[in-house]
């Protein structure tokens, strides 16, 4: 065999295996994909349980659809998100109101972000850069959760993927206009200008969705400014067209500083939390959480706690222990250390830019919102942060893989199927072998247990007869109101309705009137005034209980003092005598009574308290 003939044949093996390699990784990167996208489904109408957010959102759309006023501003004061609403009322048109009606439009929301980045990135950047970005934002543990879970917020990735783009496209044609030498009035010297107004155009879009969203501006900014520096530098010299503008400058000073001196204490203690050094390593390390999911799997299921770790508690071995989140946090702090690694490369102008403004959004964010922004319970503030990090992430993930491009794609699917394991882990598994141990509303069985209670009520009552269901905060009100919206015979009644409600005198007269309240003790609100009005007693009816058996809702029928016993009480479970209406009232009313007060006056998210639920 000749040396040429034996060279052949190598080049022939090696093209071979390089085949082979690339269809393997093809077909991993296909099924990594799938597997992020069915996890956006699996037991979607239970898995978290139905939050009163959520209930909120469907309520309005079903009085859109029925013809009576809604309301267009959410409990605590922001404008409903109009592009969230405008795929849930069409849903309830064929969809019967339920969770999978009221998630389906953050699942649609989630996929079609996959879809719009692998587009804007192709066009932008190149096709290595979309399947990068895609595979990354497909398997992030927040992206599904928060594609499983009916909020405003969870259209946050979709509206700031825009932005993003917008502003490395700025940068992009800003250079290319640079480097060309065709006359001022071509398409490559539009460019630019069309970027911004297009970028524009999309952050207000992304504003109306949440309004946290408006920490993307920077990086607008700072891509328009180095977009348009030299017109920019041009108007600040002194010596040139500056002197014409010099008293609006005057004018634009003394609003700043007086600005500023209205704002002083606010100022100062922003300055204070700025140069506190632990509170920016506890933002940094809760900046990571937020893209190893520890920070959704504490809020929204309760697991990776920093409590200590028992491993006969959980099925899934080490992914609860405090090792799964320091693992994945170094992996996180690795990644971010590579993106700023490959920043060095002189191609990389853009990339730095687009650093500089997300730099500069997470800056702007720390001061205002400090630590607690990402943190568990309100990490859905700082989803803005998502889509300008995976674009530097995989435009470094682009670059490295011109270096290895054979370690490169191996490295990236095998984090890929970490983060999903430990979603499927932290959040699926734990939730079905827990119930969930964060808040109460997100608890849950195998069969939502909001849900349960209305089946259990509808089952109870006298068929098409008045049933009044009386509940005792935000949290179980709102749930069980839109799933009773195709009932009209079943009022769902707030408990500060309990003394003038005529639905409750009719429903009591039929005997068919129903507490329903968190099995914590406190179940029935405002029980001695009730019962003092109407001489009413109370049967405990079922208990209501979460995957671990743990019990989530109580019910009670209430009935005149004067009304045949009713036998079909719960075994084991007595009528509740006068004085233990009395205690319950007194020890627990006032409690249960405040939680829909501060749902409506305070923000939503200080209205979750991270301790309230916890086992």
């Amino acid at each position: 065999m000749t040396f040429s003939t034996r060279a052949a044949g190598l080049t022939i093996v090696y093209r071979h295996r390089r085949a082979v390699l690339r269809w393997l990784l093809a077909a991993g990167s296909a099924l990594l994909l799938c597997s992020a996208v069915l996890l956006r489904l699996w037991k979607l109408d239970h898995i978290p349980g139905l939050n009163g957010d959520e209930a909120w959102y469907g309520a309005r759309a079903l009085e859109l659809l029925s013809g009576t006023a809604t309301q267009w501003t959410t409990p605590t004061g922001n404008p409903l998100n109009p592009f969230y609403f405008a795929l849930l009322v069409p849903i309830h048109l064929v969809i019967e109101p339920g969770p999978m009606a009221l998630r389906l439009p953050a699942v649609l929301s989630g996929l079609a972000a996959l879809l719009a980045n692998a587009w804007l990135a192709a066009r932008v950047f190149d096709r290595r850069t979309a399947l990068v970005s895609t595979l990354v934002l497909a398997v992030l543990p927040v992206n599904i959760a928060y594609s499983r879970f009916g909020w405003d917020a969870s259209q946050t990735l979709l509206a700031t993927l825009p932005v993003v783009y917008a502003a490395s496209a700025l940068l992009l044609r800003d250079q290319r206009r640079r480097l060309a030498t065709s006359a001022p009035g071509d398409v490559a010297a539009r460019g630019p200008r069309t970027a911004l107004v297009l970028g524009s155009l999309a952050l207000c879009a992304a504003v109306l969705v949440h309004p946290t969203n408006v920490f993307l501006a920077p990086l607008l900014a700072v891509a328009a400014a180095s977009a348009y520096r030299q017109p920019l530098l041009r108007l600040l010299d002194p010596r040139g067209p500056a002197r014409r503008w010099m008293p609006s400058y005057a004018v634009l000073a003394v609003l700043l500083a007086g600005i500023a001196y209205l704002g002083r204490h606010w100022l100062s203690a922003a300055a204070q939390r700025t140069l506190a050094a632990p509170d920016i390593g506890l933002f940094v390390v809760q900046w990571l959480r937020l893209f190893t999911g520890v920070t959704v799997y504490r809020y929204l299921a309760g697991s990776c706690q920093d409590t200590a770790y028992d491993a006969g508690d959980h099925a899934a071995g080490w992914f609860h222990s405090p090792l799964y989140d320091h693992g994945t946090l170094v992996l996180a702090a690795l990644v971010a250390g590579m993106t700023l690694w490959s920043l060095r490369a002189a191609p990389a102008r853009t990339e730095r830019t687009l650093a500089l403004g997300y730099a500069l959004c997470l800056a702007a964010f720390f001061v205002i919102a400090g630590t607690r922004g990402v943190a568990p319970h309100f990490e859905r503030y700082s989803l803005f942060a998502i889509a300008p990090a995976v674009v530097l992430v995989s435009r470094a993930c682009v670059r490295l893989h011109d270096r290895l491009p054979r370690t490169a794609p191996c490295v990236l699917l095998a984090a890929g199927w970490l983060l999903l394991a430990g979603f499927a882990a932290n959040y699926l598994q734990f939730i079905q072998h827990t119930g969930g141990r964060s808040h109460r509303a997100f608890r849950t069985g195998a069969t939502d247990p909001k849900v349960q209670a209305l089946e259990i009520v509808l089952r109870a009552s006298p068929a098409r007869s008045p049933s009044a269901i009386v509940t005792t905060d935000f949290w179980t009100y709102q749930p069980l109101a839109y799933l009773a919206c195709k009932h009209p015979h079943v009022h769902v009644l707030r408990s500060d309705a309990l003394d003038h409600a005529a639905q409750l005198q009719a429903a009591l007269a039929c005997g068919t009137v129903w507490l329903i309240a968190w099995e914590d003790g406190g179940a029935v609100v405002r029980a001695e005034e009730y019962r003092a009005a109407h001489g009413c007693r109370g049967i405990a009816g079922p208990i209501i209980r979460d995957f671990s058996g743990r019990p989530v809702l109580s019910i009670w029928k209430l009935q005149p003092a004067d009304s045949p016993a009713d036998d079909s009480r719960t075994p084991g479970r007595p009528v509740l005598p006068d004085a233990r209406l009395r205690h319950i009232a007194q020890g627990h009313g006032a409690q249960l009574g405040e939680g829909a007060e501060q749902r409506e006056d305070g923000e939503d998210a200080t209205s979750i308290d991270p301790e309230q639920g916890a086992p």
